[in-house]
């Protein structure tokens, strides 16, 4: 391969990287020599991102996105409020009582 190939493959690669980075929102400098190492690191970045929009379609068509988080939740709020309303509700009885 020539120079003047790599060169321009180089360029374009540059190009590409630094369009991609800048509709992201990242306007840092940006190096030649970074270009390998950026483009291996958006290449997963839209893999993980693919990844996660599968996986919440999937959630979603089953009916069952967060609903392992929500009856955790709902399960801890019980446990922590029930015994602080009971013992709400006994301090009240105990003021009526000694009034």
């Amino acid at each position: 391969m020539s120079s003047s190939a790599t060169a321009s493959g180089s360029g374009s690669s540059y190009l590409a990287a630094r369009k991609r980075l800048d509709q992201m929102g990242y306007f840092q400098s940006l190096t030649r020599e970074c270009i390998p190492l950026v483009e291996a690191l958006l290449s997963d970045l839209s893999k993980y991102k693919d990844l996660a929009v599968k996986r919440t379609g999937e959630d979603r068509s089953s009916g069952r996105a967060g609903e392992p988080r929500l009856q955790e939740d709902r399960g801890r709020i019980k446990s922590e409020f029930i015994p602080v309303r009971y013992l709400s509700m006994l301090s009240e009885e105990q003021q009526i009582v000694q009034v």
